[in-house]
């Protein structure tokens, strides 16, 4: 996601205060010992690295080289790169709520109240393992995973995402997120390609 005209700090800060106002006593989940960190501190780290395009090494480094950073983020001391996968990775079911939070932040902040919503899917690979590989073993089940990602170009941001790993087809997975688009209120069109023409899934 690219955001040219807001800036970073200013969406981070919004993004911290509303964490913590939304998480309440919720806030202590997953904190480790009294001294350990709230989730709306590790909901905002986590935030800004992704915002800012940083890999956990850089991200690490940053945090030890700039006090200003921690102070921003609300941390009292650096985090290692294992601490912050670890974050990213618990993080996950949350991950999609801060998605359409930093949405609907940056869409009220560039005065967009509705918009097209183009839909669009895409697959990675799971395994290191080669095609030929995979045959010769005889794995029957690929190691693929399928991204479906809700994007407008009005906010030029992403609206939600979701992931199957069962080679889902395209229809199906638009269907475990109209809902949250219909629901949203943000969207008055929706637009995919003929990957989403039904053929009776």
């Amino acid at each position: 996601m690219k955001i040219y005209d807001i800036p970073l700090k200013r969406l981070i800060l919004r993004l911290k205060r509303k964490a913590r106002k939304m998480l309440g006593r919720k806030d202590r989940i997953g904190r480790r010992g009294r001294h350990g960190t709230p989730l709306h501190i590790r909901i905002t780290v986590i935030a800004y690295m992704v915002l800012a395009g940083l890999p956990l090494m850089k991200m690490e480094q940053s945090l030890r080289e700039s006090p200003e950073l921690r102070k921003l983020l609300g941390l009292k001391r650096p985090v290692s790169k294992t601490t912050l996968s670890r974050w990213r990775k618990n993080l996950g079911p949350l991950i999609r709520e801060l998605i359409e939070y930093t949405y609907r932040l940056i869409a009220k902040l560039r005065g967009v109240s509705k918009s097209i919503a183009i839909i669009d899917t895409t697959g990675f690979k799971r395994s290191r393992a080669s095609s030929h590989y995979e045959d010769r073993i005889g794995r029957e089940k690929k190691m693929y995973a399928k991204v479906i990602a809700v994007y407008s170009p009005d906010v030029d941001a992403v609206f939600t995402v979701g992931v199957d790993y069962d080679a889902m087809h395209n229809v199906r997975m638009a269907e475990g997120i109209l809902d949250r688009i219909a629901d949203s209120g943000l969207f008055d069109r929706l637009v995919g390609d003929k990957g989403f023409d039904s053929s009776g899934s």
